[in-house]
């Protein structure tokens, strides 16, 4: 009996073997067709050069470079001692069962006067960078910052990157629906207004050491937006959207007037060390953060905001003439602090106002600047409660 069932269970386990190892072939056999069929293959490459020493381009002074490829995603860079005027190359790499025409860059060149060259840069295909079915996407175009730069884009879908350094552009000009924009700029200069369209996609830009001589408007829908800026000095910033994050930091910066709006989503504005003249802040729903911290005030802080939080923090401000500070919020809850160890020689008058919400207010400062000359505060609710806190201290 003990014999049976030895062999029984011998029998068992070979069998249990054999499909293993049947199971094992048939998932290497299925794994090497596949390779075999749909291995990775080169799909698009290509390049494009402007040579200096093309006899053609001896009198460029200017160079406008429109990029408006539609599904072609870029990095763009604009940099010191190029060996051409414009260098650019792309490899898209994929699979053979890949179910969209694959992309094609095309330039065209035009000559506007004798020393203005326009560069157009377009696509065909709907393969773009985030394609699932793609397996490697590069696409590059690096400019020589020597030439003063006009860039103008407009793209639906794609993600442009763009890295400047010492660069002077004339005009820069982005128009997106859905599309990403980074933006890079180091020791740049500009002398027209920076205008920015992107409904849906997210913005981030970047400026360091930078002299930006006329406004930046900027307007989008629901992308995230961010905004970081140092040792710059700035023309008016504006900068508008429905329902998309704004996330506006600066350090060390001189900024005219600061206009930001937000239909419904967070607007979150971090400013220190820098000049500025007035801020204008709105929102219907969302919620406002507003943080300065060692900053020379010029004029005047509104913020507006129907039923969205109110918050500030401010530390150590300095100005040379009264200042008015108004904060208005409907139903939104308000909570400001001011910590100021500074001695101020003017007053900062402070509007306060609610309907249906509360009021916190901490102000902690030296003695001699917590007198009714330098602190004017008005605070109003309806239904809500208010609370206040003088906080005086001596810091010698």
């Amino acid at each position: 009996m003990s014999k049976n069932n030895n062999l029984e269970a011998l029998k068992k386990s070979s069998s249990n073997l054999n499909k293993i190892l049947l199971i094992l072939m048939i998932i290497f056999t299925s794994v090497f067709w596949a390779f075999a069929f749909y291995a990775p293959i080169e799909y698009s490459q290509g390049e494009y050069q402007i040579n200096h020493n093309d006899s053609s381009y001896l009198n460029i002074t200017q160079i406008n470079l429109n990029y408006n490829a539609d599904m072609a995603s870029v990095n763009i860079k604009f940099e010191d001692d190029m060996h051409y005027i414009l260098d650019s190359n792309w490899k898209q790499i994929t699979s053979p069962s890949f179910p969209y025409e694959p992309i094609d860059i095309h330039f065209q060149e035009t000559f506007l006067d004798n020393q203005t060259l326009e560069i157009n840069v377009t696509s065909t295909g709907e393969g773009f960078y985030d394609s699932d079915w793609n397996l490697f996407y590069e696409f590059e175009i690096v400019v020589d910052n020597s030439y003063l730069i006009d860039f103008n884009s407009e793209v639906p879908y794609s993600q442009v990157n763009i890295e400047a350094s010492n660069t002077e552009f004339g005009n820069f000009c982005f128009k997106s629906e859905s599309g990403r924009l980074d933006v890079e700029f180091y020791d740049v200069y500009i002398q027209s207004p920076i205008n920015i369209l992107n409904s849906y996609g997210s913005t981030d830009l970047i400026f360091n050491r930078c002299n930006i001589t006329s406004d930046i408007n900027f307007e989008g829908d629901s992308g995230s937006q961010y905004f970081s800026a140092y040792d710059s000095v700035f023309a008016n910033i504006n900068m508008q959207t429905d329902s998309g994050y704004i996330n506006f930091y600066g350090n060390s910066n001189n900024f005219k007037n600061l206009t930001f709006g937000s239909y419904s989503s967070i607007l979150r504005v971090n400013i220190g060390i820098s000049s500025i003249q007035n801020i204008n802040l709105t929102s219907s729903s969302g919620t406002i953060n507003l943080d300065l911290n060692e900053i020379i005030l010029d004029g005047d802080v509104s913020i507006s905001s129907t039923s969205g939080t109110v918050d500030c923090e401010f530390d150590e401000i300095s100005f040379y003439s009264n200042r008015t500070f108004d904060i208005k919020s409907d139903s939104g809850y308000t909570d400001f602090s001011w910590d100021q160890e500074i001695l101020m020689n003017s007053s900062a008058i402070i509007n306060i106002e609610t309907i249906s919400s509360s009021i916190d207010v901490d102000i902690s400062t030296l003695q001699a600047n917590i007198d009714s000359e330098r602190f004017i505060l008005y605070t109003s609710t309806e239904t809500g409660y208010i609370d206040v806190n003088l906080y005086e201290g001596n810091y010698e």
